[in-house]
């Protein structure tokens, strides 16, 4: 029989899609505790499953029906979802990518051992997409915020007291320009730009983590960040998942930039959440700081960077040690990387490891680099028998290594070096020295023209 449905066999189902229980997975921050408030005051039934050491207790998270889990803890999260019928899920928070050499885990991990073991390449939106893919081969539904709690996203124009200053709206084209450039190598959601050039770009630290960064270099840097009108432009990447890992402001942004001197931020509104929308906007006002909504952004979706087999062509090795299929990959994206970097600014040095761009350095030295790229390793990715290494450091010429950065590298536990427009023919004792000293301590020396 063909036709028109029952209206009333239509409302029925509708009513049974709204009214069933919505399940949350929770990660760090106060993002998780906005949405199931948001979700609960729709009268919405709501399940948490909260993430260990990453989730906080306490509050509107888990005052209702909720479930703690570990990250490796599969069977438990799944079946908490499944007990308390949730058929739609949404995934909110921050989550540190674990050691897996010290996480709890049931015997669902080693059920989805396969899919898990692939989420340990590339980068967060990488990640993000086969998270949701693996939830919806288990048969969930992974809703987002612009369907389930539109009202706290982000709206078009001035969200605070302050509007933009021109100088301000041309930065954040700038910024929007150089998140889509950068969107390709999957690096991170947010820049900070001051008169048109990139000052710092958000690695795995974080949006707040490049805001200390920034602010910790202080000085008259900090202070012609905020009197030229230095802003920070927060988008997603583009063809981003929005399902999943929305970019996201609150309170603490504010405070943050003000530290780190900028003077106002720039999100994509309807793709963008707010975090404590009055509290954000009372922080704002009271530091004269425009926030405001910009329209998506126009690049086209450029997907996935090409890393194929022919990932090292032209790039030669210098001494005895020999780069691995992953090193060069590795390479290949980083390169991209800093070109793409490059175009907005100095970029002067890249660490990618396991195909995800950890850090980009703007202004810091590639020495500094590395040092803090240690503290943003993930997934206990050193070999703790062997002491495998992994990781490059990619730097253009005129940032040169010396016997000091072959050092810092070794000590980090990355494997390989690439200049990129050098070659072997420069034959100069220093570089002799330095190719002497990679040798040394067991480092890939590589370069490219």
């Amino acid at each position: 029989m063909t036709g028109a449905r029952d209206p009333a066999l239509e409302a029925i189902s509708h009513k049974t899609a709204e009214d069933g229980t919505i399940g949350v997975l929770a990660g760090s921050g106060a993002l998780p505790e906005e949405i199931v408030r948001d979700l609960r005051r729709q009268d919405r039934a709501v399940h948490v499953v909260a993430f260990q050491g990453s989730a906080e207790p306490g509050g509107e998270l888990t005052a209702g029906s909720h479930t703690w889990t570990g990250i490796g803890q599969i069977k438990r999260m799944l079946g908490a979802f499944r007990a308390h019928d949730c058929r739609e899920i949404i995934i909110a928070g921050g989550v540190r990518r674990p050691d897996l050499w010290q996480i709890r885990v049931d015997t669902g991990f080693f059920w989805n051992l396969p899919a898990i073991l692939g989420l340990m390449r590339g980068g967060d939106d990488r990640l993000l997409r086969r998270v949701v893919r693996f939830f919806e081969y288990h048969g969930f539904t992974v809703r987002g915020m612009p369907d389930l709690t539109p009202e706290l996203l982000a709206s078009a124009g001035p969200m605070t007291a302050e509007a933009p200053t021109a100088s301000m709206q041309s930065d954040a084209a700038v910024g929007a320009a150089a998140i889509a450039a950068l969107g390709r190598y999957d690096v991170g959601q947010a820049v900070v730009v001051l008169a048109g050039r990139l000052c710092a770009i958000e690695g795995a630290e974080g949006t707040d983590g490049m805001l200390r960064r920034l602010a910790a270099r202080g000085g008259a840097e900090t202070e012609a960040a905020s009197s030229a009108g230095g802003i920070l432009v927060k988008l997603p990447k583009p063809g981003q998942d929005t399902r999943v890992d929305l970019p996201t402001i609150g309170p603490d942004t504010i405070s943050n930039a003000h530290r780190a001197g900028v003077a106002g931020i720039a999100v994509q509104h309807g793709a963008t959440a707010i975090v404590g929308r009055t509290a954000l906007r009372a922080a704002a006002d009271a530091v004269q700081m425009p926030v405001w909504g910009i329209a998506p952004n126009g690049a086209a979706e450029l997907g996935e960077v090409d890393v194929g087999p022919d990932a090292g062509d032209s790039i030669e090795t210098v001494g005895r040690h020999r780069a691995s299929g992953q090193d060069l990959v590795d390479c290949a994206i980083g390169h991209g990387a800093l070109a793409a970097a490059r175009r907005f600014g100095q970029a002067r040095g890249a660490i990618v490891i396991r195909e995800h761009v950890l850090a980009i350095s703007m202004a810091e030295a590639p020495g500094s680099l590395v040092a803090r790229s240690s503290a943003l390793r993930q997934w206990g990715d050193r070999d703790r028998k062997r002491q495998r290494r992994r990781g490059v450091l990619v730097v253009p010429v005129s940032e040169p290594p010396d016997r000091e950065i072959v050092d810092a590298v070794a000590d980090a536990g990355l494997s390989a070096i690439l200049v990129i427009g050098a070659d072997q023919g420069q034959g100069s004792a220093d570089w002799r020295a330095v190719a002497n000293q990679a040798d040394a301590r067991g480092v890939v020396l590589l370069v490219k023209e």
